[in-house]
């Protein structure tokens, strides 16, 4: 086989999604084996069934590791047989990215739990040059320093913890340089059921390292967590794009006033839309004079239609509004079984017809996600 232009090369791997269809391409020519090493263990996943093997592979071939930018380490914490080959594959990573740490099978998991010297060779993971994104998942007795270094040191951050713990000491090299934090996505917290976690976002230290945060998500599983949404106000003048996932029919309506907000996000798991029309009537052009996109994704079956609420007019009012001035797309995305998808939008159009009119209504399916589950609140711009 004539050689490729290295352009073509990546083109075509870039266009292979399956991994065992990768490695089929690797074997087709030596032509294919660099670019297509570097993209199968771009992105690697430590888990229970895998680490063995992979550290087995790395350890023969230790030009591999240094490929690796996305680590998801998710692991069952009773099986200490994969801890020391765990800590032989973190010891062979150089040029980390993303790290996302998550407990298996949607279960917590416990920092403590793991050996010391496991636990070393994550630290010294979190400590490397290239490090800029942290996700913790579904984790209890985290270091507080952990969360302290990684306000300090990242861009971003992503947290679903359970306590801190204050007390545990733990020394990070001297080699990651000190970022502005960009975007913090918050899981399930709430000031009741963390309120060591509440009391550590309200310190001065965290307020200087997150000063310019751009970036923030939410996610409230229940009404009794509303009281998360304390944190936007202290984000308020430096937030850009706000993400708030709830599982009620209505969404929160106790915003603060966002000066420089442009994109604003609401997901639902169960919701009746009229709720959130009901937040545009009479607060959204005050809230964020400034908005360009306003989404809302629905991911369950929608119970009523919007013509089951008739002061909806007053919604269309407010988007026809935002839209002389910045507002350039309002995009309802839905992914719902017993749904007509069609009828839907006529729905939408027909009871927002100065919205309707301005070609700012836009409609979409829920895209098939290439993340893991532990690194979709990740920007695509970190990768």
């Amino acid at each position: 086989m004539f050689p490729l232009p290295a352009e073509l090369v990546d083109l075509i791997i870039d266009n292979v999604d399956a991994h065992e269809d990768l490695k089929t391409l690797i074997l087709v020519s030596h032509t294919f084996l660099s670019a297509g090493q570097w993209r199968l263990f771009r992105c690697l996943t430590l888990g229970a069934n895998t680490v063995a093997q992979l550290s087995e592979v790395l350890s023969q071939s230790p030009h591999l590791a240094s490929y690796v930018r996305d680590l998801h380490i998710s692991l069952r914490l009773n099986q200490s047989e994969n801890h020391v080959p765990l800590v032989n594959i973190l010891r062979l990573l150089i040029g980390v990215k993303r790290v996302a740490i998550s407990g298996e099978d949607w279960q917590f998991w416990f920092w403590t739990a793991w050996p010391t010297e496991l636990r070393a060779a994550i630290i010294s993971l979190l400590s490397l040059p290239a490090m800029h994104s942290l996700a913790v998942i579904r984790c209890c007795g985290v270091p507080a320093a952990l969360l302290w270094h990684a306000f300090a040191c990242y861009k971003e951050v992503v947290l679903q913890i359970g306590d801190l713990d204050l007390a545990l000491k733990v020394k990070f090299g001297k080699s990651c340089e000190p970022k502005s934090l960009d975007h913090l996505v918050l899981i399930e917290g709430s000031s009741t059921d963390t309120p060591d976690v509440h009391t550590f976002f309200l310190s001065p230290a965290v307020n200087s390292a997150s000063a310019h945060l751009q970036h923030l998500e939410i996610a409230l599983p229940s009404r009794q967590h509303a009281d998360s949404l304390e944190i936007v106000s202290k984000y308020a003048a430096s937030l850009q794009h706000l993400t708030i996932s709830f599982f009620w029919d209505l969404p929160p309506t106790n915003l603060p006033v966002l000066p420089r907000l442009r994109t604003l996000n609401f997901r639902a798991s169960v919701v009746r839309l009229g709720g959130t029309l009901r937040l545009l009537m009479t607060q959204l052009p005050s809230i964020a004079p400034r908005l360009e996109l306003l989404g809302i994704t629905l991911t369950s079956n929608i119970p009523n239609y919007p013509g089951e609420y008739p002061v909806i007019t007053a919604a269309d009012d407010a988007l026809a509004s935002l839209a002389q001035k910045n507002l350039r797309e309002v995009r309802l995305t839905v992914d719902c079984i017993d749904l007509d998808a069609k009828r839907f939008g006529a729905e939408i159009k027909e009871k927002l017809p100065r919205t309707d009119a301005t070609g700012i209504l836009s409609f979409r399916k829920i895209p098939k996600s290439r993340k893991w589950v532990a690194m979709k609140h990740f920007s695509d711009s970190g990768a």
